[in-house]
């Protein structure tokens, strides 16, 4: 069997960001297993990290990370069925920040608790 091009792989990586399991990877990025075993092999032989690095040295240091976390539903949404005007002000939602290397925030965005961290990635991208 022919060796799956590197470069395909990555893409098929790269495109698992968007939320989907790796068992959903379309077939233009090889077979989901071929992905899978690459990204643990490229992981524990550190090539992320010689990657992140070349990312910063070609930028000069000058770096942003997104980090997102999620906000709790208040507990009057659990009565959401019986008493639906509970549900003001209760919806979850998550918190993305864009930082810079050093971790001091640059830019926020909120977002409805249900949606996936990838929309919001890409406004904060987006907007620099």
């Amino acid at each position: 069997m022919k060796r799956v091009d590197d470069r395909r792989v990555l893409n098929g990586i790269f495109f698992l960001r968007t939320g989907i399991p790796w068992r959903n990877l379309p077939q233009q990025y090889g077979p989901y297993t071929t992905a899978y075993n690459r990204f643990n092999r490229w992981s524990k032989a550190g090539i992320w990290n010689r990657i992140m690095g070349a990312v910063v040295d070609a930028h000069n240091g000058d770096v942003v990370m997104i980090d997102g976390t999620s906000l709790r539903v208040h507990h009057a949404a659990a009565t959401l069925k019986k008493r639906p005007a509970a549900m003001h002000g209760a919806l979850p939602g998550g918190i993305h920040a864009l930082t810079n290397e050093n971790g001091l925030p640059l830019r926020y965005l909120l977002a409805p608790g249900q949606a996936h961290d990838a929309p919001p990635a890409k406004i904060l991208l987006n907007s620099l």
